[in-house]
């Protein structure tokens, strides 16, 4: 049976600032394959250094960005607490399994700088500058930032010199890259629309022209968002639409959501830790060749098929195939569906009805196209 403070913990939803010093809050943080092209992404592992993230509410793109920040500052707490996470990476990118293990050996000291923002920020240049600050004080080295208190950094003109010391600075004391992550990036699209501020987002420009131009260390902007960038301007008039589309074309996009078979195994994984009965392997047996038939779950063969249903007993296989699917459209993704599992008797059979249920005031409120 799972803890209720395990159950709370793998709930609770990540705020990027408030939890990135306790890494214990990602401790539960359990890899998929869309998570890896993120995480290069972060590290600059890849060609492209700025990044929009599209993701719906309660996808897990915060909780890997936070990972991604504790990997990066590499602090002592971390090296013991998330080493297992970093072996999980094993089945779905070696490179980044090796190079997670490697940075949290206890004989490894590289240290990265993360500059992490939240939602709406009016004062972007000393929002930098803090965030700055903030992860040199994670990392225990405060002292160091002398010289990065002393530099200007009040205005969108002081944004690049800033990085630009920036960059100097960490070469300096060895930090071996530097990540922006900016969760929640959408409300600060909403409040220059809002505030007819939407020329601001030439900052974001300079951002993006900078980290791309970072040769000696890898520099990355990671912007998190749950729309694409146009649908924030629909409502603006055609030249500010260009002038942002030229923007978003500086940018590659990843779609953060989890292909079907692994979000069916995470749901089954789930199910078969905390139920407390185990079905008989006639009945998962009699299921599997059904569903086969009938064309869903086609990514399993039937060997993995019957032990998916057998995990996820005594959920009905058209509630395993359900869930996932109502759950993004009309709730807040893994997490409501996650609560709906622990809310559930599972020593009764779960059925089409009690997801009906459990969504139907949500159904009723969903009347976009």
């Amino acid at each position: 049976m799972m803890g209720e403070k395990h159950t709370e913990t793998f709930l609770r939803s990540i705020n990027l600032i408030y939890d990135a010093g306790t890494p214990e809050s990602v401790a539960h943080f359990y890899p998929t394959a869309k998570t890896v092209p993120l995480i290069n992404a972060i590290l600059g592992n890849e060609p492209d250094r700025s990044t929009f993230v599209i993701a719906p509410y309660g996808s897990g793109k915060s909780l890997t960005a936070a990972y991604s920040l504790q990997l990066i500052e590499n602090t002592p707490a971390v090296r013991s607490l998330l080493m297992p996470v970093a072996e999980k990476f094993q089945k779905f990118d070696s490179d980044l399994c090796k190079f997670s293990k490697q940075r949290f050996e206890l004989n490894e000291h590289k240290h990265g700088i993360v500059i992490a923002l939240h939602g709406n920020v009016p004062e972007l240049p000393q929002a930098l500058k803090d965030a700055v600050l903030a992860s040199l004080k994670r990392m225990g080295m405060s002292k160091k930032g002398t010289s990065i208190r002393n530099v200007e950094c009040k205005c969108f003109d002081d944004i690049a010199p800033f990085l630009s010391v920036l960059r100097k600075f960490s070469l300096k004391h060895s930090f071996d890259r530097i990540a922006i992550l900016w969760d929640e990036f959408g409300k600060h699209l909403e409040s220059l629309i809002a505030e007819g501020r939407t020329a601001d987002l030439m900052a974001i420009q300079q951002l993006s022209e900078f980290v791309t131009r970072s040769r000696k260390i890898p520099l990355t902007l990671t912007l998190f968002m749950h729309q694409g960038l146009m649908r924030y301007a629909s409502n603006l008039p055609a030249s500010a639409r260009m002038e942002w589309a030229k923007i978003g074309g500086r940018f590659k996009a990843i779609q953060y959501v989890d292909t079907s078979k692994e979000i069916y195994q995470l749901i089954a994984k789930i199910i078969s830790e905390i139920r407390g009965v185990t079905p008989p392997q006639r009945v998962t047996q009699a299921l599997a060749v059904k569903y086969r038939k009938l064309g869903i779950f086609k990514d399993f063969n039937a060997k993995e098929l019957q032990s998916l249903l057998s995990d996820a007993y005594p959920l009905e296989p058209a509630v395993l195939h359900l869930l996932p699917r109502i759950s993004s459209r009309v709730a807040q993704n893994e997490r409501t569906l996650f609560s709906f599992l622990y809310e559930q008797n599972l020593s009764i059979t779960i059925a089409a009805d009690d997801v009906y249920d459990y969504f139907s005031n949500e159904m009723c409120a969903d009347v976009s196209v």
